[in-house]
C-alpha cells in the first residue's frame, strides 16, 4: 500500500522484491516492476538466481534474466536441474 500511496517502496530482501515483482506483473504496475527489477540485478544469489531467472523470462524482464544467466553461467551443472523443474 506504501507504494500506490507514496510512490515509495522498501525493498527489505531479494525473496520480498521478488513476492512484490509477481504482484506487480499481475497487476499491471509498471513502475512498481521497474523498481524492484532494479533492486533484483545487484542482489542475485546462488540462492535466488533461478528464481529470479524463471520468474523474469515469465514477464519479460529481458535484462533481468540475461543477468541472471550470467551468473548461472559461472558453475552452470549447479543449476541446471532446477533450472528446468
Amino acid at each position: 500500500m506504501e507504494f500506490i500511496y507514496l510512490d515509495k517502496i522498501s525493498l527489505v530482501n531479494a525473496d520480498f522484491a521478488l513476492d512484490l515483482l509477481e504482484v506487480a506483473d499481475k497487476y499491471g504496475m509498471a513502475e512498481l516492476e521497474r523498481k524492484c527489477e532494479d533492486y533484483l540485478l545487484y542482489k542475485i544469489t546462488s540462492q535466488n538466481v533461478v528464481r529470479i531467472a524463471k520468474l523474469a523470462g515469465r514477464i519479460g524482464l529481458i535484462n533481468l534474466k540475461e543477468n541472471a544467466l550470467k551468473f548461472m553461467k559461472k558453475t552452470p551443472d549447479k543449476y541446471l536441474e532446477e533450472l528446468f523443474s
